[in-house]
């Protein structure tokens, strides 16, 4: 799980809720509740919206996030302030070291019914398992031995996939080296 920086949970504990709504909106496409809800505004190098608090940065996923659990799990363009808006800030509603995964894969929505928390290792999993991890779209290893089809070499090694046969080569050449440092006790 990561952490906030000292000067971004700052930043989040002098932002209230009530102060972020219209530059959020500002950025925000809304076509239906159901569908992605575009972000706007800036994009980070990795293709994530974000938006700067006090000279911080802060993904606008996370944000969105943030606002909507701060509102009891609402947000809608259409929703009045609530009182609440203005003694909420944004630490109030931080994760903390979770991430904010997305369910569409779309790193510019900000639909929080598209964003769920879950660990680093969630987020892979979560990767792997909808096939966008690059390993696994690989056919072949590195030295061509198929990984996929009748003739795969392939077993799970503390759940990544690996070459049966360049593993063998592997053990071959440490316990070739490891012989070779011993010791020759034959007189």
């Amino acid at each position: 799980m990561r952490s906030s920086s000292p000067s971004l949970a700052a930043s989040l504990a002098r932002t209230t809720i009530k102060d972020i709504l219209p530059r959020f909106w500002a950025h925000v496409t809304v076509t239906d509740p159901d569908n992605c809800w575009l972000w706007k505004g800036m994009r980070s190098g990795e293709g994530y919206g974000h938006i700067k608090l006090h000279g911080r940065r802060l993904t606008a996923h996370r944000l969105s996030w943030m606002i909507a659990n701060a509102r009891g799990g609402k947000l809608s363009a259409a929703s009045a302030p609530m009182a609440s808006d203005a003694e909420l800030t944004l630490a109030d509603c931080d994760p903390g070291g979770w991430f904010v995964c997305h369910k569409c894969d779309n790193k510019l929505c900000v639909n929080p019914r598209h964003l769920w928390l879950g660990t680093q290792g969630d987020n892979t999993i979560d990767c792997v398992n909808k096939g966008r991890h690059a390993n696994t779209r690989k056919t072949h290893c590195v030295r061509g031995h198929p990984l996929e089809g009748p003739k795969a070499s392939v077993y799970l090694y503390k759940g990544s996939r690996r070459c049966r046969y360049c593993m063998q080569i592997f053990k071959r050449r440490s316990y070739a080296k490891h012989r070779s440092k011993l010791p020759n006790f034959k007189q």
